[in-house]
């Protein structure tokens, strides 16, 4: 599904952001988190849920993604003052939020620094606070290891250079190589031309259009320094996982959950890209806490 609109707010640093709009113009608002490789075109499946629900879903390209400028910061939270300048422009005042596997911990920093105007958080086949290596070694081998490259820079960067240096050489063999690895729930989801169409405009926002490997390596990073207790977040977060994914575990929303001081984990079957099929399940769950935050 297109989105509404794509458009870019100036920043007052000199960079700019660019965003999308999905569902309802005049909805609600919630603020849309993509995931690592990944760009608005991730809250394209939410385009119908969304405007069923009346929300508006702003999804914003993070720095250094498509044509949002790059912006180096060593944290998470940091990157909550380019949101904050968005929302300025936006005219936006409370919101709601959504982070989709590695935009959960955005997701999560924004309900921590906008506090009260954050009506309801949802994270969808989140990563957890891999700092923690009792966490972190419970991811599967493989990921776990492309992850702790994070903390050498130079060898990171090589090494994604490596891996995608077949999406230049061919787009289509490149995303078909990179589904062989996925669960077999998200196999059977990406059989679908348009959920395909999504994921290599996705790859194009970061590969070609975005920093490429380089802003790949500074995020995975990030991911070991959130700068932000998740403890300090006082609004209900709604955790959705899938029993079957083995990109980021279930056990990651469960490790959230008990750190979280109001949360809800809802697993369900399905891989990491179990939003395809319970959207309308999170439309519908933030509607209520809106209703709840506003009586």
């Amino acid at each position: 599904m297109p989105p509404n609109t794509i458009d870019s707010v100036a920043l007052t640093d000199g960079r700019s952001i660019e965003y999308a709009e999905y569902g309802d113009p005049k909805g609600k608002n919630i603020i849309f988190f993509h995931g690592l490789i990944g760009s608005y075109h991730q809250a394209s499946p939410a385009h119908e849920a969304a405007k069923n629900h009346g929300f508006r879903l702003i999804a914003p390209n993070r720095a250094g993604v498509g044509h949002s400028s790059p912006n180096e910061t060593k944290t998470i939270v940091e990157r909550m003052d380019d949101i904050r300048e968005l929302l300025e422009k936006l005219n936006v005042e409370d919101f709601g939020v959504v982070g989709l596997s590695g935009g959960s911990p955005y997701a999560l920093a924004a309900a921590h620094v906008f506090e009260t105007r954050v009506k309801t958080v949802a994270a969808i086949s989140g990563m957890g606070t891999i700092a923690d290596l009792n966490l972190l070694q419970r991811m599967e081998p493989s990921r776990r290891r492309t992850l702790q490259l994070a903390k050498f820079p130079f060898l990171a960067n090589l090494y994604l250079s490596w891996r995608m240096r077949g999406y230049a050489k061919n787009p289509e063999v490149f995303l078909d190589s990179l589904i062989q690895r996925w669960p077999k729930a998200d196999q059977e989801l990406f059989k679908n031309p348009a959920l395909r169409s999504m994921f290599l405009g996705d790859l194009d926002h970061t590969l070609h259009l975005g920093s490429g490997t380089k802003g790949l390596s500074q995020e995975l990073r990030r991911y070991f320094h959130w700068g932000f207790d998740p403890q300090t977040i006082e609004q209900q977060v709604h955790l959705w996982h899938g029993t079957d994914d083995h990109i980021v575990p279930p056990v990651m929303s469960e490790y959230m959950a008990e750190r979280l001081p109001n949360s809800e984990v809802s697993l369900h079957p399905g891989g990491h890209s179990m939003i395809v099929n319970i959207i309308g399940d999170v439309m519908r769950k933030a509607g209520e806490n809106f209703k709840d935050t506003n009586s």
